[in-house]
């Protein structure tokens, strides 16, 4: 039987340190637009293999949220509380009932689909029940390039111990905390350690900072291609 797969992306549309951040161009492509073809191109990476597991995409948003009318269209939306985003991402899993969830965050443009499909596979291959880049004992990775995924009774665990309005607004420091005995995880790091670099978005320097960065990278894949026989983007 396949193991199903929802890669849940949390956003908002009141941001305080960059108002409208979701719908900041990056080049020709809002930053929600950027997010939503990653999650995507992650789900149909999934889907096309050997079906072993399913993908399926999603956004959680604040009740009402005006990016519900914006993207309502091209992907599922469920909302919830604005400010308890555990119980946002608690009653999607609820509906949707995955064996996993992927909690990824809007505000990282940059987020490439093959990360995300390498912390699916791992989590699904291996049974953990908690697979992220995230620890910032381990990191790696660029600030912007986070992922976790999380098994649904880690979920439930998770909703049922958090009593705080800290972890209820940021949905894994509980997990991060001590995960209960029975737990599996495991982290993914890289060879090289570019924790130093960030390429999300919270402020208009970052904003032009991944313009800058996205635009170095698509000058060097079209050098790829224009110089080599096979091209292929990872």
């Amino acid at each position: 039987m396949s193991k199903k797969v929802l890669i849940a992306v949390q956003a908002r549309s009141t941001s305080e340190r960059l108002p409208g951040k979701w719908k900041v161009d990056i080049n020709g492509q809002t930053v929600m637009q950027r997010v939503i073809q990653s999650i995507k191109s992650s789900a149909s990476y999934i889907n096309n293999g050997r079906g072993e597991v399913e993908a399926q995409t999603c956004l959680v948003v604040p009740d009402g949220d005006p990016i519900i009318k914006a993207h309502g269209h091209e992907i599922s939306i469920f909302q919830g509380p604005e400010h308890d985003v555990l119980t946002r991402y608690y009653n999607t899993v609820k509906a949707m009932n995955p064996d996993y969830v992927v909690r990824l965050t809007a505000d990282c443009p940059m987020l490439p689909a093959f990360l995300i499909t390498k912390h699916i596979l791992c989590a699904t291959k291996h049974d953990f029940d908690y697979v992220t880049n995230t620890r910032e004992e381990l990191r790696t990775c660029p600030d912007g390039h986070d992922v976790e995924v999380i098994s649904k009774r880690l979920m439930v665990w998770a909703h049922e111990a958090a009593t705080s309005a800290y972890d209820r607004e940021h949905v894994t420091t509980i997990i991060k905390a001590g995960l209960p005995s029975w737990a599996r995880d495991a982290n993914v790091v890289g060879y090289t350690d570019n924790s130093h670099l960030k390429i999300s978005v919270d402020t208009q320097e970052d904003v032009e900072f991944c313009r800058t960065y996205d635009a170095l990278l698509n000058e060097k894949i079209k050098r790829a291609k224009r110089t080599s026989a096979g091209f292929f983007r990872v």
